[in-house]
C-alpha cells in the first residue's frame, strides 16, 4: 500500500506515523504538506495530530481549513481509504468525515497513557496481516477524545468495516473499562 501522511506544522507525531509505516511495516509513504492541493496518487492519507500535545482546543476545527482536506474529503468520497490519530481523528468529525464528536474528558490532566489495542477485523489493509487476538500496546496523550455517536451510528460504523481497533487488556480482552476514549 501507498500510504500518504498529512504533514502540519508544530505536528506532534507525523515524523513518527512516516517512521511506522515506512521503516517498520515496510510500506511506501509520502508525505503531504498540509498546504498541498493533491494526494499523490495514494491508497490511504493518514491524518495525524495537528499542533504539538495542545488539546486545549478542538485541534480538528483549525485544521480543516489547510487546503489538503478539500482533497482528502474528495478522496474519501470516491472510496480512499483515511485514518485519523490523535487530532486527525478530531479532523475527520470536524471535517464531517465521520460522524460524531470528540469531547474534552472532565477535570482530566494531560496524561501519557499506555494502552492496549486489538485489531476488530482482517478486512482492512491495514488489519489484514495482525493478529486478531494479540494486544498491541499504544501510549499516547489522552485529555480531548472522549468519541460521542448514538448506538445506532456505532452500529453502522462497524457493519461497514470502519472500526479497525478497539482497546483492550493486555491479554486482549475487551471491555468497557479499558476504553480510555
Amino acid at each position: 500500500m501507498k500510504f500518504g501522511v498529512v504533514i502540519f506544522p508544530d505536528s506532534s507525531c507525523g515524523e513518527d506515523m512516516v517512521y511506522m509505516l515506512q521503516d517498520v511495516l515496510k510500506q511506501d509513504v509520502i508525505k503531504l504538506w498540509h498546504q498541498d492541493h493533491d494526494h499523490q496518487n495514494v491508497d490511504c492519507i493518514v491524518l495525524v495530530s495537528s499542533l504539538p500535545h495542545a488539546d486545549a482546543v478542538h485541534q480538528g476545527t483549525s485544521a480543516k481549513f489547510s487546503p489538503i482536506v478539500d482533497h482528502v474529503i474528495q478522496f474519501a468520497a470516491n472510496g480512499g481509504y483515511v485514518m485519523g490519530i490523535c487530532s486527525g481523528f478530531q479532523l475527520l468529525t470536524a471535517a464531517g468525515l465521520l460522524p460524531g464528536m470528540l469531547l474534552r474528558k472532565n477535570e482530566q490532566p494531560l496524561l501519557y497513557q499506555e494502552s492496549c489495542i486489538k485489531p476488530d477485523h482482517h478486512d482492512a489493509p491495514l488489519t489484514r496481516t495482525l493478529e486478531l487476538s494479540k494486544a498491541y500496546k499504544i501510549l499516547g496523550p489522552q485529555v480531548q477524545g472522549q468519541y460521542e455517536i448514538s448506538d445506532q451510528v456505532l452500529e453502522t460504523l462497524e457493519e461497514n468495516g470502519q472500526v479497525l481497533f478497539r482497546y483492550c487488556s493486555e491479554e486482549g480482552v475487551v471491555i468497557d473499562e479499558y476504553n480510555i476514549n
